[in-house]
């Protein structure tokens, strides 16, 4: 959704036309096949079934990405431009191993997935649940945006020399090196406290990294605002129906303990982290490079 008109060149040329008006012109089929999918996956849900979420994503991410087809996201990414889908969803791969296993389990014990028991089990989620969840979240900002007639309009050609740009680069690697300093810490058992850290130096990411979207597109208080939305509305659609069968089960700190509807609060905050960083990297890795 670059602002720019959908018969224009993409990065690897003229589209063909008639291809790109065979998958547009049965979106509304498919959308309504696909929702029956993640309807149906949310439904098995609170039927019981503990292995629902991969369907969910997959199905809820397959519907979205045709509706948004037009805007060149993920689908579109994928079947025009493979190498910077690959890119892209790798990158996925690596942020939520770090962020899921590394973090969440090993360093603060924040969640674990009690049902699973295989390699398969970990390589779905891995290699499957947390990239497709991830693209899901990317489709559901630009439907919203769509929705909202709000289009990705980036206003610098260049923000490597941006001060905000080089301070988030400072946070991130001081991240990077919190992350490793506890590893190694807890491993040896010389410090305890490991959540209290990672409770200070998340919410100083994050504000961080809002205020350079400010800097990235226009219209940013739009943006935060679609932000927000679509972390609540993943919230409804990725969390409640966990709720019934736990196919992962959360451990809130005990100053962060407060509940709404069985979720809480601080997976609130963990959610807006999470629309936060796909659309940072989704801007860095795909809209930034087709400037170049």
């Amino acid at each position: 959704m670059i602002e720019k008109k959908w018969k224009q060149k993409s990065w690897q040329g003229t589209i063909p036309w008639s291809s790109s008006m065979k998958i547009y012109k049965y979106k509304d089929l498919f959308a309504l096949l696909t929702t029956v999918g993640w309807i149906s996956f949310i439904y098995s849900a609170f039927m019981g079934f503990h292995y629902w979420y991969l369907g969910f994503v997959f199905f809820f991410w397959f519907c979205l990405s045709i509706l948004n087809y037009r805007h060149e996201t993920t689908f579109w990414l994928l079947k025009n431009r493979r190498s910077r889908f690959i890119k892209y969803y790798l990158a996925l791969v690596v942020l939520g191993f770090v962020a899921d296993y590394v973090i969440g389990q090993q360093l603060v014990n924040l969640w674990s997935y009690r049902i699973y028991s295989s390699i398969s089990d970990w390589f779905r989620l891995y290699f499957l649940i947390y990239p497709l969840g991830g693209l899901s979240v990317v489709e559901l900002i630009y439907f919203l945006a769509s929705i909202l007639k709000e289009k990705v309009v980036l206003i610098h050609d260049d923000v490597k020399n941006l001060f905000v740009n080089k301070l988030t680069h400072v946070t991130d690697t001081i991240l990077v090196l919190i992350i490793l300093t506890c590893l190694i810490l807890k491993n040896f058992n010389l410090f305890n406290n490991i959540q209290i850290i990672f409770m200070i130096v998340f919410p100083i990411w994050i504000i961080l990294t809002t205020l350079k979207l400010k800097y990235y597109i226009k219209h940013f208080t739009h943006w935060i605002a679609i932000v927000v939305t679509t972390a609540i509305l993943s919230i409804f659609m990725h969390e409640i129906p966990n709720v019934a069968v736990y196919e992962w089960k959360y451990y809130p700190p005990e100053f962060f303990s407060f509940q709404i509807w069985g979720i809480s609060i601080w997976v609130v905050v963990g959610w807006y982290f999470l629309v936060l960083v796909m659309l940072k990297y989704w801007i860095q890795i795909v809209l930034l490079k087709d400037r170049k």
